[in-house]
């Protein structure tokens, strides 16, 4: 008997002077605003886990989580290059990067292994609507390709080359 109490009052102090972790809520919202109309006020974000959903007539109310601040550290514009497109993929290394139009102009290509090493590297005619890239002499793996143009439009692919 005396064992047990002893057991129990140990586990008693240890969970009471021990240290827990907590884990609070957070989600990180892509974009957000307030309406305030007619004396109603309405905050919203995009990017939160729904947890209830409520309708009635015409008016439809979702209800998630929402931050008590939002704070902005930097926002970085996409200056992507459109209207290309890479096949086959995955291949044994030889892919066809296709442009939907001639206007692209000259572009520069570099391919980097999973690492982050560079593996090729050229440059291309954009006057051609398909180019072939040679990647059949790298290793087995995956790649990303990145096609840029003089203006710095980019775009970037995963590159699967099996052997």
């Amino acid at each position: 008997m005396m064992k047990n109490s002893f057991t129990l009052f140990s586990l008693f102090i240890i969970a009471h002077f021990s240290q827990a972790q907590s884990v609070e809520r957070s989600v990180i919202g892509s974009a957000g605003g307030v309406v305030n109309a007619s004396g109603s006020i309405v905050t919203w974000t995009v990017g939160e886990t729904v947890i209830q959903t409520a309708s009635g007539g015409s008016v439809i109310l979702t209800q998630g989580y929402q931050q008590p601040e939002q704070t902005t550290t930097s926002v970085k514009s996409m200056n992507t290059l459109n209207g290309l497109k890479v096949y086959p993929n995955p291949s044994n290394g030889v892919f066809q990067l296709e442009a939907q139009s001639a206007t692209i102009g000259n572009l520069s290509i570099s391919v980097t292994d999973a690492s982050g090493k560079l593996a090729y590297q050229s440059g291309i005619s954009g006057n051609s609507l398909t180019n072939s890239i040679d990647l059949s002499n790298l290793p087995g793996g995956i790649y990303l390709l990145k096609v840029a143009d003089a203006n710095q439009l980019t775009n970037t692919f995963k590159l699967t080359i099996i052997k």
